[in-house]
């Protein structure tokens, strides 16, 4: 796939797709800094693209680059404000920061755009639980269940957050 899209490129090296799509592989290669340099080549031909921005910025949380990739998702989202995969990394990577204030207004921001996204209340659901707020924690669990009934994560955070209320027997269903 990977020479594929260099002969693309080859061909056309204004487009850039072909250059997001050699990103991707080369990410999925774990080839991250070649695949930054393509993600770059692309934004140079298409600078608002908020999923080309988005992949770059993921490419950076990858590298362990949590500042440039913050700023990335950011950038994406000024482009498209319910650029849902953004906005969910943004809530993601915020909490792994442990800016947990932060972190929870982003997961705000996701679930008032998408109110029917569970990965948002997901995410809202881990930041009430690091928050040691567990009441909350277990209704945007249980939101993302009303959503999506198997969603294994969801049914886990249920758990923590029973347990953390001490209601052991509901905790262990």
């Amino acid at each position: 796939a990977l020479s594929a899209f260099e002969r693309a490129i080859h061909h056309d090296p204004g487009n850039p797709q072909a250059h997001s799509a050699r990103a991707s592989v080369l990410a999925a290669l774990s080839r991250l800094a070649e695949a930054l340099e393509a993600c770059n080549a692309a934004l140079v031909l298409s600078p608002d693209d908020p999923q080309l921005l988005h992949n770059t910025a993921s490419i950076l949380e990858d590298m362990g680059h949590v500042d440039a990739a913050l700023a990335g998702y950011q950038q994406a989202i000024q482009r498209k404000p319910d650029f849902l995969p953004s906005l969910i990394n943004r809530a993601i990577l915020l909490a792994r920061a442990n800016h947990l204030d932060l972190a929870f207004a982003a997961a705000l921001d996701t679930v008032k755009l998408h109110p029917k996204e569970p990965e948002g209340w997901y995410q809202l659901g881990d930041i009430y639980l690091a928050q040691l707020n567990p009441e909350k924690s277990l209704d945007s669990f249980q939101h993302v269940l009303n959503l999506m009934p198997d969603h294994l994560a969801a049914m886990m955070g249920k758990g923590m957050a029973l347990s953390a209320l001490g209601n052991f027997d509901d905790a262990f269903e």
